[in-house]
């Protein structure tokens, strides 16, 4: 009886597991990035910025004009004429240098876009992962206690032990099944965060491979140069730089056409009027260049800015991965311990305490206090591989591993 109704809660719990469709970490991340509002926004950013690229040669407003009246003599006249200012060549191909820049900076804030999101997924994803052994722990407890109240209740019906045991039990096997219930509910606003990140009503069943993440500690692991922030502040210093060459080009003349037609009537008895064609050629000169020359300066002070950034930028990285690397030699250290010494008597501890539990040896209560001990020497290695892999993560993250 015992056995089936074990089978029974496996399989239905097992039935559960097998409704959701699994997912790998590597295929999860790739469904965030794909499926990623932000990340769909940055890609049209990207695209308006390089559209923009095509605006450089913004030519200014062509003017049209005409004069009409007594401007030659006191006969009507008319003017007409159509005049262009037209900068420098070099100024367009500044303007547009500077625009392809900008256009580079939204490439590289897409990219930045996308290592935010796929960053998301993976504590997300081993915290699932960590619920899912906690719960393996938790029902093999259940069913431990579960057969400790089914003994217990037969030993008091029959008058061989008192309403303690009976109660002793009750109350442990109450406390686990709390216990899995929170777990469950925890499981429950991860599954619903982890949906939000993929951006998916499916509800995915993280799987990996192992429990307890690899990893190998390199001595040559230093900033890395090429994550998108480290671009994205180059590039800043980039946009600076083609903005100095804008601000500077706007020293050089515009150029001043124009074309024009005018009649030239006179009030002379037997003379005749005439028409005439000509035309303007000339240079605007930015004498008054006070504000350029301010706007070039705030724009080299703008550049030792995003150097300090980079600096700054450096120093976080070192700082992060010194402390995650300390971490994780903690808890490998912890890991070790338990997977050489502690867990090795688990099973041993178990078997025998249920030999002498049933021998009379012990009593329910010093059954009870090693079940409980062993009970919490497997929840701390479970939590300890917790911890490991939470440093895993973020040391991988930080090496772009």
């Amino acid at each position: 009886m015992k056995t089936i109704f074990i089978s029974a809660f496996i399989c239905f719990i097992c039935g559960n597991i097998l409704a959701q469709e699994k997912i790998t970490l590597e295929k999860a991340i790739e469904m965030a990035t794909t499926n990623s509002l932000k990340i769909k926004n940055e890609v049209l950013n990207s695209e308006y910025l390089m559209r923009l690229t095509k605006t450089a040669y913004d030519i200014p407003n062509t003017t049209v004009g005409t004069e009409l009246g007594q401007f030659n003599s006191n006969v009507f006249d008319v003017k007409l004429g159509v005049s262009q200012n037209i900068k420098f060549p070099s100024v367009y191909k500044k303007q547009k240098q500077l625009l392809l820049e900008e256009a580079k900076a939204g490439e590289w804030n897409e990219a930045m876009q996308k290592r935010a999101v796929a960053k998301q997924v993976p504590p997300v994803f081993y915290e699932m992962i960590y619920l899912q052994e906690k719960e393996k722990l938790l029902l093999r407890l259940e069913s431990i206690y579960s057969e400790f109240l089914r003994k217990a209740t037969l030993r008091f019906n029959k008058g061989e032990s008192n309403i303690l045991e009976k109660t002793t039990a009750e109350n442990q096997l109450g406390q686990i099944k709390v216990q899995l219930e929170e777990l469950r509910s925890d499981y429950k606003i991860l599954q619903t965060q982890f949906n939000y990140l993929l951006n998916s009503r499916t509800n995915y069943l993280p799987v990996a491979d192992k429990y307890k993440l690899d990893f190998v500690e390199n001595a040559e692991d230093n900033f890395n140069t090429a994550t998108p922030v480290i671009k994205l502040i180059e590039q800043e210093k980039n946009i600076n730089s083609a903005k100095i060459m804008v601000e500077k080009s706007k020293k050089t003349p515009e150029f001043i056409g124009g074309l024009y037609y005018q009649t030239f009537r006179t009030n002379a008895a037997l003379q005749n009027g005439y028409n005439g064609l000509y035309g303007s050629l000339g240079l605007a000169f930015p004498i008054f260049n006070t504000a350029i020359k301010n706007r070039v300066k705030a724009l080299e002070v703008n550049n030792d800015i995003a150097n300090n950034k980079l600096q700054i930028e450096k120093q976080n990285w070192q700082n992060q991965y010194q402390q995650l690397l300390q971490e994780y030699k903690k808890y490998s250290t912890t890991i070790i311990f338990y997977e050489k010494e502690a867990l090795k008597n688990v099973d041993l501890v178990l078997a025998t305490a249920n030999k002498k539990f049933i021998s009379g040896d012990i009593n329910y209560l010093e059954w009870v206090m090693l079940i409980n001990q062993n009970t919490e020497i497997q929840s701390n290695y479970v939590e300890a591989i917790r911890k490991l892999n939470a440093a895993i993560v973020q040391l991988n993250l930080l090496t772009n591993k």
